[in-house]
């Protein structure tokens, strides 16, 4: 378990570096999360379809707008 005071440390930390770079990060970790969420599921699907993992082009593409949009 994260205390909130590494989180915050880890957060300060992070906020001295390059947007750029903080960016790439975010991305980064949002990766790690793909198998976590394939192996859940989409909570607000209904019963049947809450054991369908999303697609890795839709994650990809929703990565891509979140980089261009923001």
């Amino acid at each position: 378990m994260v205390t909130t005071q590494e989180y915050e440390r880890a957060l300060e930390l992070i906020r001295s570096w390059p947007p750029e770079v903080r960016l790439q990060f975010a991305q980064d970790i949002l990766r790690t999360l793909l198998p976590v969420v394939r192996e859940a599921g989409d909570p607000s699907a209904g019963p049947n379809e809450a054991s369908t993992p999303p697609a890795d082009d839709d994650l990809l593409l929703h990565m891509h707008r979140m980089e261009k949009y923001g």
